[in-house]
């Protein structure tokens, strides 16, 4: 039922006789002729002059003959949402509770319900009936015998009464409900003001602790935040740094400087990272610069976080000038080694070139053991002079390199001779083995391709001491270049895995106990690792202990066309 925009008219009836509660019927629910009847009646008696504009009402009645079918009527209508808006109850409905008992039941299942008391008898008092059935602007009294007009004047009035007081209680409701909601806004926004004063306060004290200066610049180059640490670098309080422009404060100048990050932040939208000296506080600076963006994507201010990076900066000069120095040092060095590797080299020939002339004459045996001993250990003190004159003329960047076109064979017929003679007196199987659709000559530096399968097949025979020490060539394309691939393959000692990548590392060998049992300086890779590479080409190593080694260089057969060779025509490289 729509109780607001249709009036409730439900009137419940409870007296234990039925005459009585036929006659109330009568008159709050009237039939059709009575009806006529009643309207005529009160036409002649008030003088109506236009019986249409006035009829009687009719009530939608519920009659009880005992108290409680009265409770569970009001009950059901309190169920389905149709309740009643007056009661009229006889105050005594024996053998069942009486009406002021009712009244009390019914009071608490309805706050709403206008209640009516019936009673011909004065042994209730009416103060006690109030207190029992409250609020007294809801409960009525009718002094039996009753009048209809008195009647109908009760339930005319009454079921108004409910609806203005339903009304009202409907308005306070929705009252309630919207004055509760605003309640909870109000302390909703209350605890988010707060919330929000508390992430304000710690976003505060987070910005003024982090110990790099930090501003925020709007569109006109004016500082509008800065922290803690940025107010001490200009000893200044943050108040009066704010609304300065950024260019007078940090450069001095009138304007902004043409690397302005600012600028270009606003410019690109970017962030951007620099690293300057700043003449005007006379610091280096490392500034990262982030942009500001507003609700459309547009930059509106930029953040500056900047450290004073000076110390890092004077250290690092002062490392440069340290390792140029060293460098200076580290080729005076390597000069001074050549010179005196040169002026070693002249008399250590002289020396070499007489034991040999010594060598023909007629010697006793003693004698030419001697001179043998003599020619040996110059060559092999000539050899280590020579390696490191090469070593020193790489480090001082000074090694000439000459790529020319020549003829394969030639370089290996120069091998064969340099390296047979001492295969064959360890007795170690010697060969150079070629492929097939080889090409015949090779753009290099042939003296110093020679020297590098030299070192390789001598490292190879001296670390072998029996099997083979073959000089495998072969050819290879990789992505559209040719390659030809020498492979120094020996049945040696081997090398540890662990120590393969070492060797081609300065004055190093596999093992210690190498140098005390085979000699050398730990030179020879290094240098031809550095020839290998000079040549433009690669080496490698790949071994297994006590079963031999392969070490293998690949080199372009033709310079790049780019490289600014010509295939034709000698040219002198330098290291530099």
């Amino acid at each position: 039922m729509d109780l607001i925009k249709q009036q409730n008219r439900r009137i419940l009836l409870a007296d234990d006789e039925a005459k009585i509660l036929d006659e109330l019927l009568q008159i709050l629910h009237p039939k059709r002729q009575n009806k006529e009847e009643l309207n005529e009646l009160e036409n002649r008696l008030f003088g109506n002059p236009d019986p249409q504009k006035k009829a009687v009402i009719s009530y939608d009645v519920c009659c009880c003959q005992q108290g409680d079918e009265a409770v569970r009527q009001v009950q059901k209508a309190i169920e389905q949402e149709k309740p009643f808006a007056v009661a009229f109850l006889d105050v005594r409905m024996p053998p069942g509770p009486d009406g002021v008992a009712t009244a009390e039941q019914i009071r608490k299942l309805d706050s709403n319900i206008q209640i009516v008391i019936m009673t011909g008898y004065s042994d209730f008092d009416v103060r006690e009936i109030a207190k029992r059935v409250p609020p007294e602007d809801k409960l009525l009294y009718l002094q039996k015998p009753v009048h209809a007009q008195e009647i109908t004047q009760f339930a005319l009035a009454l079921t108004a009464k409910w609806q203005s007081d339903y009304l009202l209680h409907q308005q306070n409701q929705i009252l309630k409900e919207k004055n509760h909601s605003l309640v909870e806004n109000i302390n909703h926004r209350k605890q988010l003001e707060k919330k929000l004063m508390c992430a304000a306060e710690e976003w505060r004290t987070t910005f003024d602790s982090i110990k790099d200066p930090i501003s925020m610049q709007d569109k006109d180059f004016k500082i509008v935040r800065v922290n803690k640490a940025f107010a001490e670098v200009f000893n200044t309080p943050p108040a009066e740094i704010v609304n300065k422009h950024c260019y007078e404060l940090v450069h001095g100048a009138k304007s902004p400087p043409p690397f302005c990050p600012h600028k270009q932040i606003f410019d690109t939208g970017r962030s951007c990272h620099k690293e300057y000296f700043e003449p005007h506080l006379g610091i280096y600076l490392e500034l990262s610069v982030s942009p500001v963006f507003d609700e459309a994507n547009q930059v509106v201010a930029s953040v500056h976080v900047f450290k004073d990076i000076t110390e890092r900066k004077q250290l690092e000069n002062s490392l440069l000038r340290a390792k140029e120095l060293a460098e200076e040092m580290n080729q005076a060095k390597s000069q001074f080694l050549a010179n005196m590797s040169h002026e070693i080299r002249t008399p250590m020939n002289s020396i070499i070139g007489f034991s040999d002339l010594l060598a023909d004459e007629e010697l006793a045996e003693e004698q030419k053991d001697y001179v043998g001993m003599i020619s040996n250990n110059g060559k092999h003190l000539l050899e280590l002079i020579n390696d490191i004159l090469d070593f020193s003329k790489i480090e001082a960047k000074k090694l000439d390199i000459e790529i020319i076109e020549y003829l394969l064979e030639d370089i290996f017929s120069k091998i064969k001779s340099l390296v047979a003679l001492k295969a064959k007196e360890k007795g170690l199987e010697f060969d150079i083995h070629i492929c097939k659709d080889m090409p015949t000559h090779i753009f290099t530096d042939p003296t110093r391709l020679t020297q590098c399968l030299v070192n390789l097949i001598n490292n190879a025979i001296k670390f072998t001491e029996e099997g083979h020490v073959f000089l495998d060539i072969s050819f290879e394309n990789r992505d559209g270049r040719d390659y030809i691939r020498f492979d120094v393959e020996d049945t040696g000692i081997g090398i540890p895995q662990d120590k393969q990548e070492k060797i081609f590392e300065s004055f190093t060998q596999a093992d210690g106990s190498t140098t005390r049992k085979f000699g050398g300086t730990g030179l020879g890779l290094t240098i031809t690792k550095k020839l290998v590479e000079l040549l433009g080409g690669q080496i490698s190593v790949s071994s297994q202990e006590n079963k031999g080694s392969v070490f293998s260089i690949v080199l372009p057969i033709k310079p790049q066309s780019s490289g600014g060779i010509s295939e034709q025509k000698v040219e002198s490289l330098k290291t530099s």
